[in-house]
């Protein structure tokens, strides 16, 4: 089963025969097929129920998952795995849309897009930097003038003659 939407059958769904029907026949399909979701949400809650083997993860929020007696997050940088048959709910409260994956993304590309993400952030970064840098590096330039204009020449020192040498040059 691949799913493009969150199917939404809480409360706001009240009560009818019809609205009964669809989520017990989605559930049915849910606890004995893999399911493959790709979509955006903001709000949606589900469970508790037992489900194949799965993994779980989200991006641009989180999504809290219940397991027991535990509450495990999952966002941008966590993913969970849950056993076939291990029961759990989950639930998503943001103010913006969370992405969960969508079938296609592979590790490959989501790993390639995050180190673009970074790519782009150290040059942002380099760029930022600029201001502060170049005004530093006009100041170390104009240190070094006067001190060079003010300062004597330096020469090295010219070794001194051995004594008793009474060389002349050319001899």
């Amino acid at each position: 089963m691949v799913l493009r939407d969150f199917p939404d059958f809480l409360a706001r769904h009240n009560g009818g025969a019809v609205d009964a029907r669809r989520r017990e026949a989605f559930f049915a399909r849910w606890q004995a097929e893999n399911v493959i979701i790709g979509a955006r949400v903001r709000y949606a809650q589900f469970g508790p129920f037992k489900h194949r083997l799965s993994i779980k993860a989200a991006w641009n929020g989180r999504e809290h998952y219940y397991v027991g007696e535990r509450r495990m997050t999952v966002d941008d940088d966590t993913y969970l795995i849950l056993n076939e048959g291990q029961s759990y709910a989950s639930a998503v409260h943001e103010h913006a849309p969370i992405i969960v994956p969508v079938a296609g993304d592979g590790p490959i590309l989501v790993a390639f897009r995050q180190a673009w993400r970074n790519f782009v952030g150290v040059v942002a970064a380099f760029v930022a930097s600029l201001g502060v840098l170049i005004p530093l590096g006009a100041l170390a330039l104009v240190g070094w003038l006067v001190v060079r204009r003010w300062l004597p020449p330096w020469h090295p020192p010219t070794p001194p003659t051995p004594a008793g040498s009474n060389a002349v040059a050319g001899d």
